[in-house]
């Protein structure tokens, strides 16, 4: 049975809840809810929260929303994140425990909708609400059986959900100051602001970062594409912070191997054209040679200590997988299992393990950076892979700009640093030892 604006939900419930937004095309940073609806597992009772559909009597903007207990199951987290302590995203579930994503496509009813009103501002709250109570139940029924089954005290779950879809949902509520004339030229959208939207449910957890056909982790630097990204006003500036031989210094310290502080690929140029002194094209063809063979299975560098504990590395990993039928990422505890790839091979088992631990060491630095910008002006912008974006307000004072580097400053990699007016102007600054 379906209970509409019922703000009285049975204490012993276990919820799926789903928001579902009133315009089908902006992000959730500027959008506004429709209705929510909420599906009991336990009585499969229904409940709907309504705030501004067109069929029923209409809430005040999130009055009930506190009748959601913590550690209830959400589709779509992002929208809610904010306005309910703790809830568990059920894609994350799903990614976890049973990969790959089992992907919930809108109704036919639905997208015949969508093309008939595209141009319609908030299409969602016009369309009627029986037909997104069948959209709703499809995705109960797809992930019924995960919420069934899933502790929600595992420790991958807890750190997948508390704190790196967390991180993902404060950068994106950033957004970013754009040039308006420059996002029409680029992208066909004449606006000053755009944002962002971080998928992590990759087969590594190493997240896409696009909305409304942007990709925003791809942005060409030599098109100039960059140059849409601005600083806010004349007070700040565009700061980005960044690795060097980022992937690297990362398989080092999964097998404890210590680099120098110092250009990775001379270190390693050097043993490969065994001379002290290396001219510009060979640090360049020592580059192509390091990241080849890191993510080979045979190569002819055996003889270099750091490739011969990286190859006893990789022999023990995929021992584990063989023998285990999976292993798991060196923070985050996410099982990577045979049940959930039927291609896998040894250095393709490497690489994912290594951009796995890309993404949970940054996730870590992401969580202090964020709590740390919490009572600043300053804020993140961008997170792609080696590289935190920041719009640097400098009435945080040149003291910002240090803590951000000891925080970034983490476990042997080594931090760059460059400032501009735009993202596509970035100068290099040299860091002070």
């Amino acid at each position: 049975m379906v209970y509409y604006n019922v703000l009285d939900i049975p204490v012993n419930s276990k919820l799926l809840i789903i928001p579902i937004l009133s315009d089908v095309h902006l992000h959730r940073c500027e959008n506004r809810i429709s209705f929510i609806y909420a599906h009991d597992i336990v009585s499969n009772d229904e409940f709907i929260l309504n705030y501004n559909h067109n069929d029923y009597d209409t809430l005040d903007m999130l009055v009930g929303i506190d009748i959601f207990k913590s550690n209830s199951f959400v589709y779509k987290k992002g929208i809610l994140y904010n306005n309910i302590e703790r809830l568990i995203d059920v894609e994350l579930c799903n990614w976890l425990f049973k990969y790959p994503l089992e992907k919930v496509e809108y109704t036919t009813k639905i997208q015949q909708y969508y093309r008939w009103y595209y141009d319609v501002d908030n299409i969602n709250d016009i369309i009627p609400i029986v037909l997104h109570i069948e959209y709703c139940r499809l995705i109960v029924n797809t992930y019924k059986d995960i919420i069934e089954k899933v502790d929600i005290e595992d420790k991958s779950l807890q750190f997948y959900n508390d704190i790196v879809l967390t991180n993902y949902f404060k950068i994106e509520d950033s957004g970013l100051n754009v040039d308006s004339n420059l996002t029409e030229h680029f992208f066909g959208i004449k606006s000053t602001k755009l944002y962002t939207e971080y998928n992590m449910f990759t087969s590594t957890g190493r997240p896409s970062n696009r909305f409304n056909g942007i990709n925003f982790a791809a942005l060409n630097k030599s098109t100039g594409v960059r140059s849409t990204i601005i600083r806010e006003n004349e007070t700040t500036k565009i700061l980005e912070l960044d690795y060097d031989s980022h992937h690297l210094r990362l398989a080092a310290n999964l097998i404890g191997y210590e680099f120098p502080m110092s250009d990775v690929h001379i270190y390693l140029g050097r043993q490969y054209f065994s001379t002290p002194i290396l001219t510009d094209e060979q640090r360049n063809s020592a580059k192509e040679i390091s990241f080849k063979t890191m993510y080979s299975d045979t190569h002819e560098y055996s003889n270099i200590s750091f490739f011969t504990a990286l190859d006893e590395y990789k022999n023990k990993l995929w021992s584990a997988y063989i023998s285990n039928g999976y292993v798991e990422t060196p923070i985050g505890k996410r099982k990577l299992s045979r049940d959930m790839f039927t291609d896998m091979y040894r250095s393709k088992l490497f690489n994912y393990i290594l951009q796995s631990y890309e993404t949970e060491v940054n996730n870590l630095i992401l969580h202090k950076i964020l709590n740390y910008l919490y009572t600043k002006h300053s804020k993140l912008l961008l997170y792609t892979y080696d590289a935190f974006t920041f719009m640097f307000d400098i009435r945080d004072g040149k003291e910002l700009i240090t803590d951000l580097l000891e925080i970034t400053n983490h476990s042997n990699l080594l931090v760059r640093m460059k400032v501009g007016n735009n993202y596509n102007e970035l100068r290099k600054i040299n860091i002070q030892k």
